[in-house]
């Protein structure tokens, strides 16, 4: 709970910075509005881009992992009819309100009954026989003849004049294949009870009827060879530019055609061959290829074997369709990329702006932690925002584009790609790290000096620590800097000369002190003479750390190292020294504390003096 209500004020400040910071904000946020708007467009198309392919794929081939399979009679009964149909009547009746009139007679189908007993048992949703076929309509001919269509001007196929292929299917055929109709509606199993057999036509043939309005008046169309009528209920796109005239048919409807075709026939032709789909998901596809053909070799009975083939084509698919999304996610990283070289250049001068402001949390006692949180959530809130506007500028681009003109034809067409706008918001919201190669860093000289970043220095030069540290000149003194004004100000009221004459007492006590102190040895002049309060010193026998330690247990503070001045020590002779340094607050208590701590120094650590 504490944790939460940590983030709520971090996120409550936050959002108050962005208010009061709104010049500042909105220019330093005008690059990630672009970056995040050019990304998530990229992005977006990317995935149309591939949604598209997909779906014209599984509009030529059938959705991936869509097994083909059949059932067929093995041995001397293989050229045994399967069933032996009913005949159905025919009607010459061009009213389609004959529909209501006596149904045709359903022509058995024992391999269909079969699959269909299958996917029940197997909870396949989806199946569709598919049959081939031709028939001849003396409505193409006439239009072939006149130009027109019922006063409709006729357009001849690229492959030219020819009659119609049927396609024989059932309904789940059109989810297979990703069929959708333009006008009216897709076939349906109850098609088979109509005296006026419903089709769907594609685009190519509506254009040999003229694109004839279905809706307006029913189409209605003659067989010259089967003595059938077909009434066309639907429209779908053509596959391919050059895809013949084809007319789909239910399947159990166009038996019905087939048996009309020829009353009084004992039989009908062998039909064990007829293809079947299957579509199933892509962690069933391998089982499916087994179990399916084995259940449908059962339920026939013996004699009869099953095959099934493909559905494998889904990973064939995805490596295709990842490439395209990989190279559109390269092409996005390096929109992004220049857009964050510009927003890097606008966080470095806002810093520098906000050094005071930093310095007056941390005076009054803001931990580096809680500063570094608020900032980071200031910039989270105000990336966020924008993050937020980049997206909503890619949504009205790629709304607005001709995605047809280029190529991108879609069914399923959303709003815009979840995945797109995701990308966007995690982008904008997203932290990075700078990398360099090790050998090219140690060849880099350092832009910026002091503290940790030194390894040694003489008066003829100096060498430098290792990368890393080689480029972490220490932490921006910002409380520092604050506190110096302070600092001044308070100096100036007490007055200067005032300080240095009271330094200068205090450094008279604190060296005299010292020169009683037996292995304390100064370092520089050891008196209070054309000298601050500034004194190193060195303890012998013991180093200025340990020195320093034994001083901060007795509540003394002292500096400890080289001070930034490692050729004055090496001109002593010593490696490093301790230092303490006397100021307008210390009092002459203060310079005998200090003494009596550094007499105990040498005994402490068993130091003869």
């Amino acid at each position: 709970m504490r944790a939460l209500h940590q983030l709520f004020g971090a996120l409550v400040e936050a959002w108050s910075e962005v208010k009061v910071q709104r010049a500042r904000v909105v220019l330093s946020l005008v690059g990630v509005v672009a970056a995040v708007a050019a990304m998530s467009t990229v992005i977006a198309l990317g995935d149309l881009v591939v949604q598209s392919s997909k779906e014209m794929t599984e509009a030529m081939d059938g959705r991936a992992t869509t097994l083909h399979v059949t059932a067929s009679k093995s041995g001397s009964d293989a050229g045994d009819s399967p069933a032996a149909p009913a005949p159905a009547p025919s009607s010459s009746d061009t009213d389609p309100a004959a529909e209501d009139g006596q149904s045709p007679t359903a022509v058995p189908d024992p391999v269909g009954d079969a699959m269909a007993t299958v996917a029940d048992r197997l909870s396949i949703p989806y199946w569709a026989r598919v049959e081939n076929g031709g028939v001849t309509l003396d409505e193409i001919w006439q239009s072939r003849q006149t130009g027109e269509f019922r006063g409709h001007p006729v357009v001849e196929p690229e492959l030219g004049w020819q009659d119609p292929l049927v396609r024989a299917v059932d309904p789940a055929y059109d989810i297979i294949y990703r069929i959708k109709p333009l006008r009216g509606r897709w076939v349906e199993d109850a098609d088979a009870d109509q005296r006026l057999t419903p089709v769907v036509i594609n685009a190519a043939m509506w254009d040999c009827l003229g694109r004839a309005p279905i809706d307006e008046r029913p189409i209605v169309l003659h067989s010259s060879d089967s003595d059938a009528q077909f009434r066309v209920v639907g429209v779908v796109s053509a596959k391919t530019p050059y895809e013949p005239p084809v007319m789909y048919a239910a399947y159990s409807a166009w038996a019905n055609v087939r048996a009309s075709a020829s009353p009084g026939r004992s039989d009908e032709p062998d039909r064990s061959s007829v293809e079947m789909l299957v579509w199933v998901g892509p962690d069933q596809v391998d089982e499916a290829r087994q179990i399916v053909p084995r259940a449908l070799a059962s339920v026939l009975g013996p004699g009869w074997e099953g095959t099934a083939s493909g559905g494998d084509r889904d990973g064939m698919d995805s490596g295709a369709l990842g490439q395209i999304r990989t190279v559109i996610m390269v092409i996005g990283g390096i929109v992004v990329f220049l857009g964050a070289l510009g927003l890097l250049n606008v966080a470095i001068v806002t810093v520098r702006q906000r050094v005071r402001e930093i310095g007056i949390r941390r005076a009054l006692g803001a931990s580096a932690g809680r500063v570094f949180f608020a900032v980071f959530m200031e910039s989270v809130v105000a990336t966020f925002l924008a993050g937020v506007l980049g997206v909503a500028v890619a949504i009205l681009v790629v709304r607005f584009l001709p995605l047809e003109s280029m190529g991108i034809i879609l069914q399923d067409k959303p709003a815009f790609p979840l995945g797109a706008a995701c990308d966007g918001l995690a982008i904008s919201t997203g932290i990075g790290a700078l990398y360099g190669r090790r050998e090219l860093l140690e060849a880099m000289p350092p832009y910026q000096f002091g503290g940790s970043m030194v390894e040694v220095v003489t008066m003829e030069g100096t060498t430098y620590m290792p990368p890393p540290e080689r480029f972490e000149a220490g932490t921006q003194p910002v409380a520092e800097a604050v506190g110096m004004g302070a600092a001044a100000d308070y100096l100036t009221d007490v007055g200067m000369e005032r300080v240095a004459e009271h330094e200068h007492r205090l450094a008279e006590r604190l060296l005299a002190g010292i020169a009683d102190i037996p292995g304390v040895r100064v370092l520089g002049p050891d008196e209070a003479v054309d000298r601050t309060g500034t004194v190193a010193f060195a303890v012998e026998g013991v180093h200025p750390h340990d020195v320093g330690q034994v001083l901060d247990m007795a509540g003394v503070a002292v500096r400890t190292g080289h001070h930034c001045a490692q050729p004055i020590h090496r001109h002593f002779g010593v490696r490093s020294s301790t230092r303490a340094s006397l100021g307008p607050y210390n009092t002459a208590d203060d310079v005998d504390a200090f003494l009596n701590a550094l007499t105990d120094v040498r005994p402490y650590f068993g130091v003869e003096g």
